[in-house]
Parts: structure tokens; C-alpha cells; sequence
């Protein structure tokens, strides 16, 4: 299964080994797996090698939790230690997924300048992919960034600018359960 090789590296570098990093980021359901990747370890007050297939990070301490039984960053420090390309879809996912809060995270955020920048530029969780598509076509038209997932009036809307009285709802048919949903919504 997906956690036989990180079971296996917790094992060969022993009780100072957590799971972290990408490997860490796919335990908790933030970023897909992809076969090819090394297991990430980091090492609390160790110092051992990587070996073939696993890479190793070393730190003075780390915020740690269990997943399915293993010792793994806290999902706010997952985040600190990704690289800037998958930030925002794993932050996004961390929200969305219940797994922690934009204060959580923003205390890990002096560790990471690009994880700041997704903290500071970030106006609530996006569900969808064409959300995150259409708020990425947003900042790049330099438009003013919405509020995503905000109730008003009793309804929850994808997008929202407040100084512009303007609402989007943006999913399509798949998103709402039924069509009376859909033009309800």
C-alpha cells in the first residue's frame, strides 16, 4: 500500500524519524501521490544520510501528530516545508479538509516566505478546481483578489468583493446535487 515505504524509513531511521515534507503532505490527503518521489524524513538531533529513495532533513525539533499510527508533521508544518509551486493547492486542501486553521498555519509562516505569501494573499478556501482556475485568471489580470466561500444572506457564494457588491457563483451542474439545487443556488 501507499504507507509501506514510509512505514518502512520511520523504522530504519528509528524513533528520532518523522514522516514530513511532500511524503507528509500525501499521508494527510493535501497533495496526490506520485510513485516516483522519495520518502522526505526529517531527523530531530540526528545526523544519518539519505539513502537511495529517501531523503533526509534534519531539525532541532518539529510539530508532530500521528496519521494511520505514524509519526508525521503537523499539518501546518507540512505546509512550511513544501516548495512554493504546491502551496496553495495543499494550504487550500488543509482548509477544506478540516486539518487545521489560517492560524495555525500563519504561526508557522515566518519559516517559509513562500507559505506567508500564500497566508497573507489568501481570502478563504476555494472546493473546487474551477474556483482555484478562476482565482488564479483573477490575480493575473491584476483584478482585485475576491473572498472565496463567503455566507451572504443566508447563502454561501464562491466568490465575493464586498466593495463592489458583486457575488460569483461559479461551479456548474456536477457541484449542485439536483436542478432544483442548481437554480436554488
Amino acid at each position: 500500500t501507499e504507507l509501506t515505504a514510509p512505514t518502512a524509513a520511520l523504522a530504519a531511521y528509528g524513533p528520532n524519524a518523522i514522516i514530513s515534507h511532500r511524503t507528509a503532505a500525501t499521508i494527510w490527503g493535501l497533495l496526490p501521490t506520485r510513485p516516483a518521489d522519495p520518502i522526505h524524513i526529517t531527523l530531530l538531533n540526528a545526523n544519518r544520510r539519505s539513502r537511495p529513495g529517501v531523503r533526509v532533513h534534519r531539525a532541532q525539533r518539529a510539530e508532530t501528530r500521528r496519521r494511520h499510527g505514524l509519526r508525521v508533521t503537523s499539518p501546518a508544518q507540512t505546509l512550511a516545508d513544501l516548495p512554493p509551486h504546491e502551496l496553495e493547492r495543499a494550504y487550500n486542501e488543509a482548509l477544506v479538509l478540516g486539518l487545521t486553521t489560517h492560524q495555525e498555519v500563519r504561526r508557522h509562516a515566518a519559516r517559509s516566505p513562500a507559505l506567508r505569501a500564500v497566508v497573507e494573499d489568501s481570502a478563504g478556501m476555494t472546493r473546487s478546481k474551477m474556483e482555484r482556475a478562476l482565482r488564479a485568471l483573477i490575480k493575473q489580470a491584476g483584478l482585485p483578489a475576491p473572498q472565496s466561500n463567503v455566507k451572504l444572506h443566508g447563502y454561501e457564494v464562491d466568490l465575493y468583493w464586498p466593495d463592489h457588491r458583486l457575488a460569483v457563483e461559479f461551479d456548474g451542474w456536477s457541484t449542485h446535487s439536483s436542478r432544483t439545487a442548481f437554480e436554488r443556488d
